[in-house]
């Protein structure tokens, strides 16, 4: 049985170009300081890095619109940053891949959420997290709320991207699934377990596969325990399709209606999966504002994902790399 022929694959992707995708979510800045060491420190058993350089990137929701951008899409954010630098250089990297970010509202009252990893002869050596996850203040929340009454009538799909930092509060994602549903928009959701309660009547939940067993509070042994789990989530949640990604076991779609649908994992080398489930989300998000079903949104995003864990770090890919790994895996393939 063939899953998708390459010119079906090749209609929806070319459509890509023509779509303008709206993300709500924890933004955040990822940063980078790139060294190498040579030596401990006299003051503790630690390594000194001699920093070479150091770059920027966007992180958490506002890499599911670095993903939507670098796809040949254009992209607009909801988000919160703080009164800081980090909150400067994250607007900064975000306009300059020409995304609106009129919807990025300053909370002087949290930091920007940033992520800081100092890299040392191509490993990491730490991390450290700026963050203050506090639910996001009401009046703050209102503001945001009034933007996207103005605003979200112009996108064919919006998507949530819940990092759990404090954004999604209860008045906002109640708004945004009622509005979805009233206007005939599909509402793409990216949820952590802790917050799945939210995301009842969204059109679809991507999670991996611990979140999901997290949601529902059982383990993925086999695949029926994992269409078991599947089928539940969409059953209590009242979504029209679940995605589980699982790493190297594939993708498992879940619709409301109809079987399941698993796919095998395509990558050979996996260097790095971070920032995977954004670019699984924001795939996604534009198949379905193209025109493309939920089985086959899940297989391009499949796709997609083989691309971007070959990457190091929070990475995206272009149009042509994912056309040309469909050119090389043949896509009209049984599964």
């Amino acid at each position: 049985m063939v899953l998708m022929e390459r010119e079906r694959a090749r209609e929806i992707l070319f459509r890509y170009k023509d779509q303008e995708v709206l993300v709500i979510g924890d933004g955040m800045l990822d940063q980078w300081i790139w060294g190498k060491v040579n030596r401990i420190s006299p003051e503790a058993p630690v390594p000194i890095v001699e920093v070479d350089y150091n770059s920027n990137s966007p992180g958490g929701a506002a890499n599911v619109v670095n993903n939507i951008c670098s796809l040949g899409a254009r992209s607009a954010i909801i988000s919160v940053v703080g009164n800081d630098e980090f909150g400067v250089k994250l607007k900064d990297e975000l306009s300059g891949r020409g995304v609106d970010v009129k919807g990025l509202f300053v909370d002087p009252t949290r930091p920007t959420t940033t992520k800081i990893r100092i890299i040392a002869n191509n490993q990491q050596v730490v991390r450290t997290d700026i963050e203050k996850r506090d639910k996001l203040n009401a009046e703050v929340t209102e503001v945001l709320v009034e933007y996207m009454k103005e605003n979200l009538a112009r996108f064919r799909v919006v998507v949530i991207s819940d990092y759990n930092k404090g954004l999604l509060v209860p008045e906002l994602a109640s708004f945004l699934i009622q509005w979805c549903r009233e206007n005939g928009r599909n509402l793409v959701v990216g949820p952590k377990p802790e917050n799945m309660g939210l995301f009842r009547g969204a059109t679809i939940l991507t999670l991996n596969e611990k979140e999901a067993c997290n949601a529902v509070g059982e383990a993925i042994r086999d695949k029926d325990s994992l269409d078991k789990v599947g089928a539940r989530i969409a059953s209590e949640y009242q979504n029209q399709a679940v995605l589980i990604t699982r790493g190297e076991k594939g993708m498992s779609l879940f619709p409301k209606e109809g079987e399941a649908l698993h796919i095998p994992a395509l990558a050979s080398e996996v260097f790095d999966v971070s920032g995977a489930g954004d670019t699984v989300l924001s795939v996604i998000a534009l198949s379905l504002a193209s025109g493309a079903t939920f089985k086959e949104a899940t297989i391009l995003s499949n796709f997609a994902a083989a691309v971007v864990v070959k990457k190091i770090g929070t990475a995206t890919l272009s149009i042509s790399e994912l056309i040309d790994t469909i050119d090389k895996q043949h896509l009209a393939i049984n599964f």
